[in-house]
């Protein structure tokens, strides 16, 4: 008889015996336990040699014709099969037995379980919330996986082969093909497509089943240490992976099978050594064959120690990603792009740089570095330890199609090894941008820019960035060199001086912007030792001049800066000028709109400074300004923002109340005084500023604000932060309240100010709380009290108002019931009396408009005989018919289509038709009856006839017409005066009609 021991016999640090059954297959040892359960495996008991491969777990495939058991990156062992034969019957009962002891064991509920399932066997589950599902973990049924016991057990035979113990939330595969539980936190799945296991402390790829259609997955900052066969295969329309800082050393030459669809791949910060061991584990030849459509690779921050000499890019790997647009490396010292760099056809944005994530010791350039990269567009070489001696001078001929070149913060390169990179780039017309900040060592003297050194400079650069260099001038020359296609010119920290080369700055006639910020040489931290490589240039050399050549330019003239004449803005921030902004005469023929000088000394704005008729922005904060002439503003006609924050103008304002420096910026908007020790300003000094939108007085000691802003019809916000101000007069008050009620959007702000909150500023309160003006949810508002003590708002000052309204109200229920009474009734009488008198006033208002406007008409003097009333429905009749009978009869005839002026009010052009005519014709219709304005021509030729003491008013009565069609003031004229009948349509005949003219006629003359 056979032991169970006799059977398939493997040993490793112990004892284990593979058993086989319908099923199942077992890794046993003497303490008995299951390492994993599969689906679909057969057994053929007619077969003498029985073997197995395991592919994936719970997928096992049976063949019979391989005596190995292969367990995919955890073992592969040679097991000696021996012939099954029916002598070994006792044997498969015994091992029966055993099996059916494990699936007992395995299937006992857990003390732990209220469900009857294992607390150390997790299973995949799905909740909801809102878009996003989370994978947590519960107890399966139908799933068996490692328990921490059986992975420290199994750690303890196959030492490095299994991961942690830990179980935490879903399955996961390892790199080994052993299924097991992350270390940490869950997976988020949001809208089905997007997938998020960042920071879950995973150290194996997830074997959750996440949705097929997900288009981006991220593994960022886990512990993964090798990427499997086939671990994204499920993800055919995946389109971007992120597996950034992890550990990542070995890629299965078949991982990123099924990713057709993919975009972006990161894999940054991992421990991808580009050595020979890592390009045999990781970059296989055609480890990325299957990415067809990879547009986007970071690789950079895999190499630690980038000057090794041992260190090559895998370009041969990299061969296969046709479609490949951008490509973020390391920079290797001495390594070259190879022949395989040639098929990136598509590859447009290459980056060495080596800051941020990416680390850079390319140290030297060579004619062949960039031979297989013709095709970049975007070259990065920034913080790459550049040595300006290693640059040869054809590095970059190439590059025919690179439009943006990066140099920056390679400060070993320095001045006279420019010429070295320009040359390589003069005939490349297509480059637009070139950075060089920070190319000189920070401890250098300063330097003047010869022409010597720039004279191949790419005449299509329009971005220039040289900052931070230790220029303090430059040659005259080199203004030429650079002036073709520059626009923008940035030479900020570094140390320029006033010198002759400033007479030919308007040679840049492309230039539209223009910085020169921040005189502050710094280096990136303490130098450690002292320059070993000092690059110095004496500072006067050849044309490197500061001054004007004896009995030459200017000498004897008042400077006049010609600026460029396509410039929009000047950037001079910070820049340690110490001036007084005395008289200064710049060319008109400019364009500048936008002028920036905060953070300079300027304590007198003295003026004036012509020329800049166009300026539109004028930012002259954290200048320490103390006074501004009279004069000083009166040469900016276009001004529309002026920031003067940050100042010391409070003296001044102070001891100049009446000033009214801001009358001739009729145009301004934008007004910022905040932060100058303000205590005061003068009632007047926004006098004939009607474009007003914007007033900033915040951060000021200002305890009352008084300033008229009642022609300002424009101002909206009104911003006085951290003031002394505890309320604001009701005249000011009522110009936001008008602005309101304009429909403006109006803000107020008076966070961290000490509004009082007692009775006699309650009126304040309330307008504050009612006017829409404030916003308090968002503001840091404050309520002080008498005894000086104060609390911070957060209801919006509710509770204070409904506390003020009770306290406040006994003193004030009586006095506002008189004074509403009062009011009431002289209001009650005055509407009485204007109403009983509406048309005598009307007219009275009229003739007096008349009068002033034309003087005073002879008595008995009209201008016509009759003025015609009618409705605009009878136009016709009275065109027609009425006005040439009455022509044809010797009457001059006015009409309001004929003689009212235009232009003139209504009411002015009726009071005068009534006046200058003498009599007036009421053409009386049912639409007349309706007409308002026929109605108050009525009224008027009524007042008319009480001023002249005799009738003026004829009604033609046209139509029927019944009482209650008519308006209780037109009735009671027609009742009150004989009118005329004209006879009707049906019996009217021609000399019916004639006669009832002649008698019109005659009534009119009378």
């Amino acid at each position: 008889m056979h032991s169970f021991s006799d059977f398939y016999n493997l040993r490793a640090n112990g004892k284990f015996t593979v058993a086989l059954n319908h099923g199942a297959w077992l890794l046993c040892s003497k303490n008995g336990f299951t390492l994993a359960r599969a689906r679909g495996f057969q057994s053929n008991p007619l077969c003498s040699k029985i073997g197995f491969t395991l592919a994936r777990a719970g997928d096992f495939q049976s063949n019979p014709l391989r005596s190995t058991v292969t367990v995919p990156g955890l073992f592969t062992r040679k097991i000696n099969m021996r012939p099954f034969k029916p002598k070994c019957l006792v044997c498969l009962v015994y091992i029966c037995f055993f099996w059916a002891c494990i699936r007992e064991t395995s299937a006992r509920p857990s003390p732990s379980s209220k469900d009857g399932s294992s607390a150390g066997h997790p299973r995949v589950t799905m909740s909801q919330a809102s878009n996003s599902h989370h994978i947590s973990p519960q107890a399966p049924h139908q799933r068996d996986t490692l328990s921490p016991a059986k992975v420290n057990k199994l750690q303890d035979v196959f030492p490095g082969k299994f991961g942690p113990p830990h179980i935490s939330s879903g399955n996961f595969i390892s790199a080994s093909g052993i299924s097991y539980s992350p270390t940490r936190g869950e997976c988020t799945v949001t809208l089905n497509i997007q997938v998020n296991c960042s920071a879950r402390g995973l150290s194996y790829l997830p074997n959750i089943d996440f949705p097929t259609q997900i288009t981006t997955y991220d593994l960022s900052h886990n512990r993964i240490a090798a990427l499997p066969s086939h671990g994204f295969s499920r993800y055919t329309l995946l389109r971007t992976l992120n597996l950034e800082q992890n550990l990542i050393s070995k890629i299965d030459p078949l991982a990123f099978v099924g990713l057709s669809n993919l975009e972006y791949l990161l894999l940054s910060e991992n421990k991808l050594v580009m050595n020979n061991e890592t390009l045999r584990n990781a970059f296989s030849e055609k480890v990325f064959a299957p990415l067809n459509n990879l547009t986007k690779l970071r690789l950079e921050g895999n190499n630690p120690e980038p000057n090794s000499k041992k260190l090559r890019y895998p370009d041969r790997a990299l061969s296969y990603l046709a479609n490949l647009k951008e490509l973020y490396l390391d920079g290797l010292a001495d390594a070259v792009f190879g022949f395989g760099f040639s098929y990136l056809t598509k590859l447009s944005v290459l980056s060495l740089q080596g800051y941020w994530k990416g680390r850079c010791e390319l140290t030297s350039l060579r004619n062949d570095t960039f031979q297989y990269l013709t095709p970049v567009e975007d070259l990065s070489l920034s913080h790459c330890n550049l040595q300006g001696p290693q640059i040869q001078a054809g590095t970059f001929l190439p590059l025919k199609r690179l439009k943006q070149l990066h140099l920056d913060y390679n400060q070993d390169i320095n001045v006279q090894y420019f010429d070295s990179i320009f040359f390589g780039l003069q005939n490349t017309s297509s480059l637009k941008s070139l950075c060089m900040q920070s190319v000189v060592n920070p401890y250098t003297i300063g330097i003047c820019l010869s022409s010597q050194y720039i004279k191949y400079f790419p005449q299509s650069v329009e971005y220039l960035d040289i900052k931070h260099n230790r220029l303090e001038c430059i040659d005259r020359q080199v203004i030429d060199k650079i002036k073709t296609s520059l626009r923008v010119l940035d030479i900020s920290r570094n140390g320029f001086v006033f010198g002759t080369y400033l007479m030919d700055l308007h040679k840049l006639e492309r230039l539209r912007y223009f910085r020169l910020d921040d005189k502050i040489i710094s280096a990136s931290e303490l130098p450690r030792d002292y320059p070993y490589n000092p690059h110095t240039l004496p500072l006067d050399t050849g044309n490197c001049s500061l001054y004007a050549r004896n009995g030459g330019e200017n000498n004897n003239k008042e400077f006049t800066l010609k600026l460029p004449p396509n410039l929009i803005n000047v950037q001079m921030r910070y820049t340690e000028y110490l001036y007084i902004l005395s008289k200064f005469q710049i060319d008109t023929n400019n364009s500048l709109q936008i002028l920036k000088l905060e953070g300079n000394y300027f304590p007198y704005l003295k003026g004036p400074v012509t020329g800049l008729n166009s300026l539109r922005y004028f930012r002259l904060s954290f200048n320490n300004v103390h006074r501004i002439s009279e004069e000083f503003f009166q040469t900016f006609p276009s001004l529309e923002t002026l920031n003067l924050s940050s100042n010391y103008l409070g003296d001044f304002f102070t001891s100049n109340p009446k000033t009214k420096i801001f009358r001739p910026l009729v145009k301004l908007q934008v007004l910022d005084l905040a932060s100058n020790a303000i205590r005061a300003l003068g009632r007047n000094i926004f006098d004939g500023m009607t474009e007003l939108r914007f007033l900033r007085i915040s951060h000021n000691p200002m305890y009352y604000f008084d300033s008229d802003l009642s022609h300002k019809i424009k101002l909206t916000t009104f911003i006085a932060i951290d003031t002394s101000i505890s309320f604001l007069p009701k005249g000011t008050r009522d110009v936001f309240s008008e602005r309101v009620k304009m429909g403006l959007r109006v803000q107020v702000e008076l966070d961290q100010s000490p509004i009082v909150c007692d009775c006699q500023n309650f009126p304040f309160l309330q307008w504050m709380v009612s006017s829409g003006a404030f916003h308090f949810k968002s503001r840091d508002y404050l309520c002080y009290y008498p005894d000086t003590s104060s609390i911070a708002i957060h209801d919006g000052y509710a509770g204070t108002m409904d506390r003020l309204s009770r306290e406040c109200a006994s003193h004030q229920s009586l006095l506002l019931a008189l004074v509403a009474g009062t009011v009431g009734f002289v209001m009650f009488t005055v509407c009485s009396l204007a109403y009983r008198y509406r048309w005598k006033l009307r007219y009275m208002y009229h003739a007096a408009y008349i009068y002033m406007a034309r003087g005073a008409r002879p008595a008995n003097h009209f201008d016509y005989d009759v003025f015609v009333c009618y409705a605009e429905e009878d136009r016709r009749f009275v065109m027609d018919m009425l006005s040439p009978a009455l022509e044809a009869r010797g009457l001059s005839v006015c009409v309001h289509h004929r003689h009212f002026t235009a232009g003139e009010l209504i009411g002015s052009n009726i009071v005068r038709a009534v006046n200058t005519c003498r009599r007036t014709v009421v053409v009386l219709t049912r639409t007349l009856a309706e007409s308002s304005w026929c109605n108050y021509e009525i009224q008027m030729a009524n007042m008319e006839s009480a001023q002249r003491g005799t009738p003026v008013l004829i009604f033609l009565l046209v139509g029927g017409i019944r009482r209650c069609q008519m308006e209780k003031d037109l009735l009671y004229n027609v009742q009150n005066n004989t009118y005329i009948q004209f006879p009707p349509e049906s019996c009217s005949n021609e000399r019916a009609v004639n006669t009832l003219y002649d008698k019109l006629a005659r009534d009119i003359r009378e």
